[in-house]
């Protein structure tokens, strides 16, 4: 079995409801357990973090995206805080042959 690091979610809308009412730290680790998975939760913001997770993983996907920091007027902020992510997972991830999925906020 693979072990892949996971980070992020779907802002649709059932699952924005389910942001909002604070339960987004289930939402993720659920759906991959159900994969036989195991989720790391972390912070965008923790780049040591992210990178200690890539390395032990056999794969990164990443999904996350501040949101919330976009829609309060910080495009800029979110972006340059999901291109230090994408940046600390290539560190980690740099030679050894793991795959790195990423999408786009």
């Amino acid at each position: 079995m693979a072990t892949w690091a996971a980070f992020g979610g779907s802002q649709s809308t059932p699952r924005a409801e389910q942001l909002r009412r604070g339960r987004h730290r289930r939402l993720l680790p659920t759906a991959l357990k159900a994969f036989g998975a195991e989720a790391r939760l972390g912070d965008l913001e923790d780049l040591d973090g992210l990178r200690e997770a890539a390395s032990a993983a056999d794969g990164v996907i990443h999904l996350a995206f501040k949101h919330d920091a976009m829609r309060a007027g910080d495009y800029a902020g979110a972006v340059d805080d999901d291109l230090a992510a994408v940046r600390a997972f290539g560190e980690a991830l740099a030679g050894t042959g793991k795959p790195f999925v990423g999408t786009s906020g």
